[in-house]
């Protein structure tokens, strides 16, 4: 895709032109956004027939008519041709269409026509009820995980992304934790976020702050969501006050620290505390929470952990500031540590 593009605005038209369409060739997209990467016509085909779509004139799909009404779509660019000059749905839409679907609670009997025309391959392993699931391509993956994800069956999830890299030896591993980042953030939706469970939601909460901290994006809509459920966990707490920190709101970020209680999130939450006084020109007092955080960080962790994150770029400002007589190679070793 051309760097040019404005992608938001392109997925706004695209799926502005998907509501435009016609009940069957929405099914149709709905469907070849269940399959996810680039399907045959045939296989569109059966999955159509056996969900009871029918044409206008209510006949069974076929090749032929199937057919004239992707080459539309393409057209429309709702589909595209993928690998192989096989259609798959538009991955700018791909998400949203599939939510769509979920909405109007034609995805279950969707699910079920693709779970019969597609099988990762499965090996029993140990008892009978153990079974290793083999996908082919990461295509064949995110089409598995997603069908789990919008069924709300995550139990598997783990598992099927352990023998994707462990069992699948020309593949590239990918984590579990990417392919949520991905689908949570195509685009991101604060209202279908909070349909996960507990355990996934915290997981892209997570990984979408840190990110667009990384890159200084915008967080202000993700900051409400941490503010709703920071008393949930420790690392929420830290996050928020990174948040805090960084919008100039230092009485907020003090009062969630001091009610931080989780013993994990102490080394992280005490390296806060020195960026908070470092902000407020307290440079030794900073210096002091950040020797007293690594000592924690080394003692929960490893003997040569040290501090990172937003604290520690905060952590290297301050020893810069702080003009005492360490050389300038101890302070450049410390810099590389925290980098």
């Amino acid at each position: 895709m051309d760097d040019g593009i404005d992608f938001e605005e392109l997925r706004s038209q695209l799926f502005d032109t998907y509501q435009q369409q016609s009940p069957i060739r929405k099914s149709i997209v709905q469907l070849f956004s269940i399959f996810y990467g680039p399907t045959t016509i045939a296989n569109a085909v059966t999955a159509l027939n056996q969900i009871g779509i029918t044409t206008k004139t209510n006949k069974k799909f076929t090749h032929s008519n199937l057919k004239s009404q992707v080459v539309k779509l393409i057209e429309d660019q709702l589909l595209i041709y993928g690998s192989g000059h096989l259609p798959q749905c538009h991955p700018l839409i791909v998400e949203m269409v599939t939510r769509n679907a979920v909405e109007l609670d034609i995805f279950e009997p969707m699910l079920r026509a693709v779970a019969n025309i597609f099988h990762p391959r499965r090996n029993y392993v140990g008892r009978a009820d153990r079974i290793r699931h083999i996908c082919r391509s990461k295509d064949e993956l995110y089409r598995e995980a997603r069908l789990a994800l919008y069924d709300q069956d995550y139990d598997g999830l783990p598992q099927l992304f352990l023998d994707y890299s462990n069992y699948n030896y020309y593949a590239t591993p990918v984590a579990l934790e990417d392919f949520l980042l991905d689908v949570a953030n195509n685009p991101f939706d604060a209202e279908w976020l909070s349909t996960l469970s507990a355990e996934h939601y915290g997981t892209v909460l997570r990984m979408l702050i840190i990110r667009a901290t990384a890159t200084l994006e915008s967080t202000d809509q993700l900051l409400k969501l941490l503010e709703v459920h920071a008393k949930k966990s420790g690392e929420f707490n830290v996050l928020l006050v990174e948040q805090y920190l960084l919008r100039n709101r230092y009485a907020d970020a003090e009062t969630v620290l001091d009610n931080v209680a989780d013993e994990k999130s102490q080394g992280y939450a005490t390296a806060l505390r020195g960026m908070l006084a470092f902000l407020l020109g307290e440079t030794k007092l900073s210096l002091d929470y950040y020797a007293t955080a690594t000592k924690l960080a080394r003692k929960q962790l490893s003997k040569k952990a040290v501090i990172g994150g937003i604290a520690g770029l905060f952590y290297m400002l301050a020893l810069l500031k702080s003009g005492q007589p360490n050389s300038t190679y101890a302070k450049l070793r410390i810099f590389k540590q925290c980098l």
